[in-house]
């Protein structure tokens, strides 16, 4: 729904009527206020779904929690304001697997071992005290920790066998010229590489 911006700024700067309040505490919405900025109007809306929302090309998208005290406007902010983290949740909708320090060491039950996690998540003391504190991965950390869960996924699903993937994934490669797959995971491009020759695979192309 679009209202001219006037009459937009003047109710999106009056404050929360009490009742709002009561309903935002007992519905706990992460997101509480959409914005989208279309030029001469806005449209805003309320709801703590924001993937519902048609938005129309080149718009400026604003975010922003209902405060006590606060106008609407005073608590927006614009995807460029956040964190990487807090962009991530918001455009998968929360279905990004964010790993804590003991997620990450029972990565082992997948096949690999303790020092593969140290080498292409995080080092051993970093794991230990994320561990220690319950704290969540840094983007970095938590993106090493999906791509060896992914290809591991891939391998085992390819070659039928957990034993077998990973015993490919470890031995040196003639078609990588003797690079082992899994020497590659450090990197994106290294694991995509490997995506690729698991893709051979699946077509019948042994390498």
């Amino acid at each position: 729904m679009t209202r001219p911006h006037s009459k937009l700024l003047r109710e999106a700067q009056s404050p929360v009527k009490s009742a709002d309040r009561r309903n935002t505490r007992k519905q706990r919405p992460r997101l509480l206020l959409i914005a989208v900025d279309l030029g001469d109007e806005r449209v805003e809306t309320g709801s703590p779904q924001p993937k519902q929302l048609k938005i129309a090309p080149n718009a400026h998208i604003y975010w922003g929690k209902w405060q006590k005290g606060h106008s609407m406007l005073s608590s927006l902010q614009t995807s460029e304001s956040m964190t990487i983290r807090e962009r991530l949740e918001i455009a998968s909708h929360g279905s990004v697997q964010v790993y804590d320090g003991a997620m990450a060491l029972k990565l082992t039950e997948l096949g690999f071992s303790v020092e593969e996690i140290y080498r292409f998540v995080a080092p051993r003391r970093t794991l230990a005290r994320r561990n220690a504190n319950g704290e969540p991965l840094t983007v970095e950390e938590n993106d090493g920790a999906l791509r060896i869960v992914r290809i591991a996924e891939m391998a085992k699903r390819i070659f039928g066998d957990g034993a077998v993937a990973f015993d490919w994934l470890r031995k040196p490669n003639r078609g990588m010229d003797g690079i082992a797959p899994i020497d590659l995971l450090e990197s994106e491009t290294g694991a995509r590489l490997v995506e690729q020759a698991l893709h051979q695979i699946d077509h019948g192309i042994y390498v």
